[in-house]
């Protein structure tokens, strides 16, 4: 067989072997709370292939106390961090290829607070991107997140205010002298809505883009990485 014919047979079958990666799909999701601590836990389970951990929490505190963040021993890394109005602010960390099973989540922090968290999982996705989104002074909160079909945004909010959640797979979470921490989730597109209407207390959002693919790093890497 000619050079010429052998490669174009062997682009042929590698175009034949190719697949567009999956999209991200939802997992499942968990949550914890304290009225005062210096730490917290509750179990999350994962299943799956391709997975991705986003944790996200809310304290009563001005600033970002949160010292560290783990699930089933191995550490997250923090993606992004928002405050309101000097009196709460929010924070999310990720792992990619988290450990399948149920496992603990142990969020610590530098001082004892009120803080409450959301952890949720994603099959079919090769790490984050993440897209910071602060709030205003009204009771709402709207953030545009860019991302793309098949990925998923995931995002968090904190507010004192009561919640009208705006997307699919959302979970409350009520915390004593705190008011709530919500998260959820939404298929992703060009430039994806994420938000939240409330009743007092501004709400503080952060959103991550999910990113669709197969994984080649090792576990508690992050494929991609950048402030959006």
């Amino acid at each position: 067989m000619a050079l010429a014919q052998r490669l174009i047979l062997s682009a042929v079958l590698l175009a034949c072997a190719y697949s567009a990666p999956a999209a991200v799909a939802f997992d499942s999701n968990a949550s914890g709370s304290t009225g005062g601590s210096l730490s917290m836990s509750w179990s999350h389970t994962c299943t799956g292939s391709n997975l991705v951990l986003v944790v996200g929490i809310g304290t009563n505190q001005p600033s970002d106390v949160i010292t560290g963040v783990t699930y089933n021993g191995v550490q997250l890394r923090k993606v992004g961090s928002a405050a309101f109005n000097g009196s709460r602010s929010v924070v999310q960390y990720a792992l990619v290829a988290p450990a399948v099973g149920t496992h603990p989540v142990v969020v610590t922090a530098s001082t004892s607070v009120a803080m409450g968290g959301v952890s949720q999982s994603f099959t079919g996705s090769n790490g984050v991107l993440s897209n910071q989104v602060s709030s205003t002074n009204s009771p709402n909160c709207i953030g545009i997140v860019a991302s793309a079909n098949g990925n998923m945004v995931c995002d968090v909010v904190n507010t004192s205010g009561i919640l009208q959640f705006e997307d699919s797979n959302n979970m409350f979470v009520g915390v004593a002298g705190l008011g709530y921490i919500a998260a959820g989730s939404i298929a992703g597109s060009a430039s994806q809505y994420c938000g939240y209407a409330g009743v007092g207390g501004g709400p503080v959002l952060l959103a991550v883009n999910v990113v669709a693919g197969s994984q080649s790093q090792p576990s508690g890497g992050l494929a991609s990485m950048g402030v959006g």
